[in-house]
């Protein structure tokens, strides 16, 4: 969760940065101002958004990992049952909710892993 919003917090910083050079009164010249976009908005805006992939990429996986575990659980408890389960089987006999046992059951359909 820090990642997700240290790296908002320097996307914004970047931002202001970036528009803060533009709207400035003060004129210093092209090369000073590129150089200041350079080393202080570019870095945070990059550092920023790569913060907020990291983030994203980890939820993802996560997600996947939890899903596979599922998709286990149905699958070990359908060998110990001789292959044949039914919904209210798989409900009381595993960690799943009704929902989750619906979204894991149409998703093994849809990879031909079983048959409904």
């Amino acid at each position: 969760m820090m990642r997700i919003i240290a790296g908002i917090f320097l996307l914004l910083f970047g931002l202001l940065v970036f528009l803060g050079n533009f709207v400035s009164t003060k004129d210093y010249g092209l090369a000073v101002d590129l150089i200041f976009l350079l080393v202080f908005a570019a870095p945070a805006i990059l550092g920023g958004l790569l913060l907020i992939r990291s983030h994203l990429n980890r939820s993802k996986k996560a997600f996947l990992e939890k899903e596979e575990q599922r998709h286990k659980e149905i699958l070990r408890l359908a060998k110990q049952k001789g292959g044949t389960l039914t919904m209210a089987e798989i409900v009381s006999e595993t960690s799943l909710s009704i929902a989750e046992d619906e979204a894991s059951m149409k998703q093994l359909v849809s990879k031909h892993y079983v048959n409904m």
